[in-house]
């Protein structure tokens, strides 16, 4: 269970290709929510969701509860719902209008990919946005969402999705040439021949990447897997069992892996008080954790489930 948490919270770019799919509330705000759907291991989107408040005569549509909904990041609007294939099937045209703005002619179910819907709720101030929809006779079927809490709720997909909307303090742009260290010569490297380290199996992920399974025989507890791209390393993930504060032999593995990924770090002070420092905050998962660049390393620390996780991304 250990080794596929591992790979869950360590590697937020690498994906297996197998797993259980889910859905689960990752933000919910008075009129909207955000919705992360996935499969286990595999991949995850998210979406904003929001149900109306209906201006048409019954409570609810003849055919169930209606949504509208947005994903992330493609923005796409969809109205959907229900059964709503039935409902809709005698439409003759369906609109949408946020406030007082312009309408914009819709099909249920499918995505509408004009960003200016989403730019338009967004600068609201929350106002209505309808759904109305003609029949040809009668009086035209109305739902109402309100846009109260979609500014907020909107802010909360780029972290549900796991990508940073804005560089931190901690995270100034890397300078000079990107790292270059292939996955044989960290093998054969001093580092690896010390702690007996060896890599034990590996599979595929998405993008051209692999996921590299290492045992390490010289240091009790600790968990280490190096993704690569090519015969390139990538980034690396760390964790050590069942605690989050590091004695003076698990924090010289640290060191002494950063500087096998990047010698320049060992000229560097403030190292292991910053990861000690981050490793006392706990997240859901690593990449909510704020970056820190060593060098020419982006190193992500934080407790995670009761472990201490680290994350390091070569630049």
């Amino acid at each position: 269970m250990k080794k596929i948490m591992l790979v869950l919270v360590l590697l937020s770019s690498a994906v297996a290709y197998a797993g259980d799919p889910y859905v689960k509330t990752f933000h919910k705000g008075k009129n909207w929510t955000v919705l992360q759907v996935g499969i286990t291991g595999e991949l995850k989107q998210c979406a904003l969701r929001s149900s109306p408040h209906y201006l048409d005569n019954g409570k609810n549509p003849q055919y169930g509860t209606t949504h509208l909904e947005i994903s992330y990041p493609s923005n796409n609007v969809i109205f959907s719902g229900e059964n709503i294939g039935a409902y809709f099937r005698i439409a003759q045209r369906v609109t949408l209008q946020v406030g007082e703005g312009e309408s914009f002619v819709i099909t249920p179910e499918t995505p509408m990919t004009d960003k200016s819907v989403v730019d338009n709720i967004l600068s609201s101030k929350g106002s209505s946005i309808k759904i109305n929809i003609d029949f040809g006779s009668g009086d035209p079927g109305v739902h109402t969402f309100s846009a109260l809490g979609f500014a907020e709720a909107y802010k909360m997909l780029p972290v549900c999705a796991g990508i940073s909307s804005a560089k931190t303090k901690d995270e100034p742009p890397p300078q000079g040439s990107k790292i270059s260290l292939t996955l044989d010569s960290f093998l054969t490297s001093g580092f690896a021949k010390q702690y007996g380290i060896t890599k034990q199996g590996g599979w595929a992920l998405k993008e051209d990447l692999f996921n590299n399974e290492m045992s390490v025989s010289g240091l009790r507890g600790a968990m280490l897997s190096i993704t690569t791209k090519g015969s390139n390393v990538v980034e690396t993930g760390l964790m050590f069992l069942g605690t989050t504060s590091l004695d003076n032999s698990e924090m010289s593995f640290v060191s002494e892996l950063l500087k096998t990924l990047d010698p320049s770090t060992a000229q560097l002070h403030g190292i292991r008080d910053g990861i000690s420092k981050s490793l006392s905050k706990r997240v859901s998962q690593i990449d909510l954790s704020p970056a820190r660049t060593y060098g020419k390393l982006q190193v992500r620390a934080a407790n995670v489930g009761g472990d201490a996780v680290i994350s390091i991304k070569l630049q």
